[in-house]
């Protein structure tokens, strides 16, 4: 009789074993939305321990990148202004110029010590996190392997963890020096001209706007990708640790049609997901050539009737390209 129960429990991986999983599972971080986000955050906090020092820096050094990128076109405009103005001075454009080519390079190079400290920072608490687990594995018992599908604690123990540290990084990264991009480069608009700073301001809230609506279509598909990729893992795991059974009970025509119904809709729901996740950036890129064109168009009248400098224009032009791409307008190490 137990060999029975064996053999049907081998053969026959339960499709719904995802979605019950608990805490830490992949079913349940691809099901389902944090139910407290201010307790997760806090345990990740907890989590980077000593560490947390390094991240502090790393924003700091984010902060200072962010304002040396940010003034660059401006003082960029400003050599055009001395190129063109009646007051010309050969050595104060080579000065200027100078001066734009420092901030650049100071920017750069706090990039470059932020992401490796957010890189160092995340692969250490990957590691912690890898080595919490292992040992938690090892004190819970027997019994709780035997009610789990193999493949989906070997999920859990490798997807989850790497997605999770992923996210972290992209988090702590690029989505950091965005936001820090658009307040900054908004700021500097608002100070140039009040009238052009609101058509980049009208442009980022329809971006936002579009965006959220594609994300929102976007997130079940991703979620359930997650969910039937920790089944198809249980599938091949249990498939091929009870293959003798599987043979000697002639179960290998049902075992592939199972898999094929499962990798079928993993197929579907990821390229799906993946589909959608594609329309975003064209569709920034759109709103964001529009606002380009307002920009151009407004702005020319403004340096016509003397309201505007040209070296002034010269700087939204490149403002609103980077905060259309506040991620591409900055090198990625």
């Amino acid at each position: 009789m137990s060999d029975t129960k064996q053999q049907d429990r081998t053969i026959e991986p339960a499709p719904t074993a995802g979605p019950r999983m608990g805490r830490g599972g992949s079913a349940a971080i691809g099901g389902a939305n944090p139910k407290n986000a201010g307790h997760a955050a806090a345990r990740i906090w907890q989590l980077l321990g000593r560490n947390r020092k390094v991240l502090v820096v790393s924003v700091l050094l984010s902060i200072g990148s962010v304002l040396a990128s940010t003034l660059g076109p401006w003082q960029l405009g400003k050599a055009t202004d001395l190129l063109i103005g009646e007051a010309y001075s050969h050595a104060g454009l080579i000065r200027q110029l100078l001066q734009v080519a420092g901030l650049y390079l100071a920017s750069a190079a706090l990039n470059l010590g932020q992401a490796w400290l957010i890189n160092d920072l995340m692969l250490t608490t990957g590691r912690r996190l890898r080595r919490q687990a292992q040992a938690k594995l090892s004190r819970v018992p027997l019994s709780w392997f035997d009610a789990q599908p193999h493949g989906e604690v070997l999920s859990r123990f490798t997807n989850d963890i790497d997605n999770m540290i992923q996210s972290l990084q992209q988090v702590a990264s690029q989505a950091l020096l965005s936001l820090l991009t658009i307040i900054a480069v908004l700021a500097v608009m608002v100070v140039l001209s009040p009238t052009l700073a609101l058509v980049a301001i009208t442009a980022i809230a329809l971006s936002l706007g579009i965006t959220r609506l594609i994300a929102r279509a976007a997130r079940p598909q991703f979620k359930a990708q997650w969910r039937e990729t920790g089944h198809l893992n249980s599938t091949v795991e249990e498939s091929f640790t009870g293959q003798t059974l599987i043979r000697v009970f002639g179960a290998r025509a049902r075992i592939g049609d199972h898999f094929d119904i499962q990798n079928a809709t993993l197929t579907r729901v990821g390229m799906t997901g993946q589909i959608l996740a594609s329309l975003i950036q064209p569709v920034t890129i759109f709103v964001n050539n529009l606002a380009y064109i307002a920009v151009v168009s407004v702005g020319g009248f403004r340096v016509l009737s003397g309201e505007l400098t040209l070296g002034e224009l010269q700087a939204f032009i490149q403002y609103i390209r980077q905060i259309g791409q506040p991620g591409r307008a900055r090198p990625r190490w």
